[in-house]
This record gives C-alpha cells, structure tokens and sequence, in this order.
C-alpha cells in the first residue's frame, strides 16, 4: 500500500489528481483539470532511426456504467472518460503498542482505502485539446471517485479543511435518500467548485464533484453503490498475469518491448516512446520495476496496483506510481495513462489524455 498522505478535501482533487500518482498525494477533492494520455501497445515495430507509426483516430469511451461497485446511471450527454485512477491509500493512525521487554521503535499503525475515480469531459473539448497537443482540458469535468475500506469520515474532512485554511462551505444535505454533505470552494481558481460526498455503511465512501451544482446533483442522485465488485474467476492466475504486465510494460531493455503490455489501441504512446528512442535507442534502457504492490480487482475485467518503478538515469531516481490494468482481448494491460505518467520522465510528451 501508499504512504502518501490523504487529501484533505473532496472539493478540490484538480490537477494535483494526476500528479499525486507518482509524488505526493492532492490536498483537496473537486475534480482533477490536467490532462495527458492512456493506452496498449501492441502491433508495428519501428527500428531506432525510422519514421514513426502515425496514431490512429479511435473515439473515447464512453463513460462507465459501473465504477468499483458503483452504479452511475447518468452521465452529461456527449461526455467521454479522460481519465480513470485508481490510488491505494495509507494514513499513519499511531504508533502500535510493544510487548514487555521489548526493545526499538514501535511500528507504526496504518489506516488505509482503495479507490478508484473516473472523470469525464466533452467530447469536442477532448479533441480539441488533442488536436492542439495541449496538457490541460479546456471545458468543464466531473468526477465521480469511489473509495472502499478505512474511508474518511466528513468530519475528518472537514476538519483538515478548517486547518488548510480552505476557502469553502459545508452543507448538509440529501441525496437519493441517504444524507450527504454539499462541499462548495468559494475561492481561488479551481474549476470543480462542487462536491457532493456520503458514505454507505461503514466502509465505502462516494464523492461525485465538477464546476456545475446542478449536473453534480443529478449524477449524484443517480448512482446505487453495490457490494464490493468480485473480480476475475481464476484470481490467482489473474493476480500473476497483471504482475507479469506491470513487469513486462516498465522493463526498459526492451525498447518498444514495453507497449506490448501497455493497452495503447491507437497508437500514441508508441509514436513518443519511438519519437525518442529514434533520437537514441538507449532512452529509457535503465527503467526497470522494482515492485508491484497489492492488486485489487476493480471488477472481472479491471485491476489497480501500486508500482515502484526505477529510473536510475533521471534525478527521480525511484517512484512510486498507481497502475491501473484492464483484461483485453490480448490478456491484462497497462493502461496507458498510467504508463505514461510513471514514464513522463523518460518519454516526455507521452500521452496522459485518453
């Protein structure tokens, strides 16, 4: 599991969304703004010091029906996914109590959830952005983030708000039913003003947040959060297979090697790897992974794990990165966000928007 810090807020995950996965985790829980790019990488393989594979034109997906366990049963019409995370989160609690006579420094204590987000954006806004090779999505974005385990309560939430010196309201509310809280960010410059938070039962929290109250609410009122999802029929052959994936998609000595485990159905991920493995077929050839974390099946087809990958020859040094996977018809992929994102380093420009 992380280490990183929770965040301290539901009303402002912005950009910091995206960064967290291989730094330090947001503060705040809106709704993530940067982009980049996702993906697999099989087929052509283009030699250092050839032309590269022009990307192909694939629409977006559509958003999801179910998000861990979650049933959305409405999306803004004419939205696609531009981005889908997943994050393993772990919060120091105290210091566990040592038996008599013994001797150290006692272990610490952790809490800790799993969750995964989705967001969603306009389609002419995602090609727009695009089509101008721009980091960031022009137009507004909603998230809907669904986390499971030791969840944090709105107190906690609140209160960490409150010591941030966050410029934003709380509101107790309704939603299908079921009391919530309305988060609203008053100031500064964030994007996703809105957040609507509750809890079901004990162990599963649902943020819905984006720029618009009224949208927030509908996508709100529209989701029945399930039991846990249960994963593949065969977990433990599964378990290996997205290990294996993870390995074989930030092996570095392989060269476009990488992409055959990284699910890049149009290409974008292997034009910059090839990009910049043309300019010197050594890029990249020190990345390797040193460890995969554990893997939490989001659903039969879907998995997220953390990864510590090293990159000797960037300051970096070592990171550790959220992957999400998915079981396509070639077997278990990186996604190529993901991909990208642990490898921005080495492959600037590397898609991260989907």
């Amino acid at each position: 599991m992380s280490d990183r810090d929770a965040p301290a807020s539901h009303a402002g995950l912005s950009a910091g969304r995206r960064r967290r996965r291989v730094g330090v985790r947001a503060v705040v829980a809106l709704g993530c703004v940067a982009l980049a790019g996702c993906g697999t990488g099989t087929g052509q393989v283009v030699a250092a010091g050839t032309s590269q594979p022009a990307a192909t034109a694939a629409a977006p997906a559509g958003p999801p029906k179910v998000i861990y366990g979650a049933t959305v049963g409405w999306w803004p019409d004419g939205y696609v996914v531009v981005d889908d995370q997943f994050q393993n989160v772990r919060i120091p609690v105290g210091l566990a109590t040592m038996k008599p006579g013994a001797t150290g420094a006692p272990p610490m204590v952790w809490s800790g959830y799993t969750e995964q987000w989705v967001g969603v954006a306009g389609s002419a806004d995602l090609a727009a952005v695009r089509a101008a090779d721009k980091p960031y999505l022009d137009g507004p974005r909603y998230m809907v983030d669904v986390s499971r385990g030791q969840v944090r309560t709105i107190a906690e939430i609140r209160a960490d708000a409150a010591r941030m010196k966050i410029d934003e309201t709380f509101q107790d509310v309704t939603v299908a039913g079921h009391p919530a809280t309305l988060e609203h960010i008053t100031g500064g410059q964030n994007p996703a003003k809105w957040a609507l938070i509750w809890t079901s039962g004990a162990d599963t929290s649902v943020v819905v947040n984006g720029p618009d109250e009224a949208v927030v609410r509908r996508i709100a009122e529209n989701i029945t959060v399930g039991a846990p999802p249960a994963g593949p029929a065969g977990p433990a052959a599964a378990t290996a297979q997205v290990r294996a994936a993870a390995h074989t998609a930030f092996q570095g000595t392989t060269g476009l090697g990488m992409l055959d485990a990284v699910d890049d159905p149009e290409g974008l991920a292997r034009r910059a790897v090839t990009k910049y493995l043309s300019e010197d077929p050594k890029t990249g050839a020190t990345v390797r992974l040193d460890s995969v974390g554990d893997i939490v099946f989001l659903g039969p087809t879907e998995a997220g794990t953390e990864a510590t990958v090293l990159i000797p020859e960037k300051p970096v040094g070592e990171l550790r990165s959220a992957v999400r996977l998915t079981r396509t018809a070639g077997g278990w992929k990186v996604s190529r966000e993901s991909f990208c994102l642990a490898m921005s380093t080495v492959f600037p420009g590397c898609p991260t928007i989907p």
